[in-house]
């Protein structure tokens, strides 16, 4: 096992925008939800790229390094273990199992530390050289109804199994935004639907249908993420575990596509955990 210490700081999130042939609009962000998320500007990969080869922000090239700092920024750890994991770099997608490392020797703040998958891809170059993205996180406790890349149709409805313990409370929920972009550039509200403050062991949401109720969006697909977390019933959940500041005890979170109809159905693009 590994135990690896962090130090502070502050991380941007950005990743690349996905073009439509024939299209007015483009998916925004890569299918990742850290640093790069569906959110973010069409350039940011390549500007990580870029501030990695100048020698800046080299610790986007290690893999365990991208998750040691996931678990930092989300999660609020001090040190990160390692239970195995991972692979030759440039080898796809790599899982890590992690949970929540001693304070100091001998002393466990958790007196129940669980273990929670995270998995880290390359989405612009490979090997050696290439910046790693969290592309999910899963834990056990909260298995979610979708995978990487999928693509959920308005409609649908989303159903969540959450093992829960006494004195935690979980929430649900998805994201979704869509930037139109050629000759008439607009860009549309993001949506969200989720529910906080659960303490049912099933909960269900519907992807709305419409994606979009009405604008330029309407008639538009959605790139987002569909997540589950839990945190101590003690804290008051904002709905979303990468806007959560306060302490995620679990965590499950895939980036997803959102279809306005069956035809415009996608299968998953990569399957990390098979």
């Amino acid at each position: 096992m590994l135990l690896v210490a962090l130090g502070g700081g502050s991380f941007v999130l950005f990743g690349p925008r996905q073009q439509r042939t024939g299209a007015i609009f483009t998916l925004s962000g890569p299918l990742s939800v850290w640093p790069e998320d569906p959110f973010s500007p069409e350039d940011a990969v390549r500007e990580a790229q870029d501030r990695a080869d100048a020698g800046r922000d080299v610790w986007r090239r290690s893999p365990t390094a991208v998750v040691s700092r996931f678990a930092r920024s989300i999660f609020g750890w001090d040190r990160v273990e390692f239970a195995g994991g991972g692979g030759v770099a440039g080898d796809g997608p790599q899982t890590f199992s992690i949970r929540a490392g001693c304070a100091s020797e001998g002393i466990c703040a958790p007196t129940d530390p669980r273990w929670i998958d995270i998995t880290v891809d390359q989405l612009g170059l490979r090997r050696h050289a290439g910046v790693w993205s969290v592309i999910e996180a899963m834990s056990d406790r909260l298995p979610l109804p979708v995978q990487v890349g999928q693509s959920v149709i308005a409609g649908d409805v989303l159903t969540f199994h959450l093992d829960l313990a006494a004195g935690e409370h979980a929430a649900v929920g998805m994201r979704f935004g869509q930037r139109l972009g050629g000759s008439t550039s607009a860009e549309c509200r993001d949506g969200f639907e989720a529910r906080s403050d659960v303490t049912d062991a099933q909960q269900e949401l519907t992807v709305p249908d419409p994606i979009f109720a009405n604008g330029p969006c309407a008639a538009s697909g959605a790139a987002g993420y569909v997540f589950a977390y839990i945190t101590p019933t003690l804290t008051v959940q904002t709905g979303d575990p990468l806007l959560e500041s306060a302490s995620i005890t679990d965590l499950s979170i895939v980036p997803v596509r959102f279809s306005s109809s069956p035809m415009s159905s996608l299968a998953p693009t990569s399957s990390p955990r098979s």
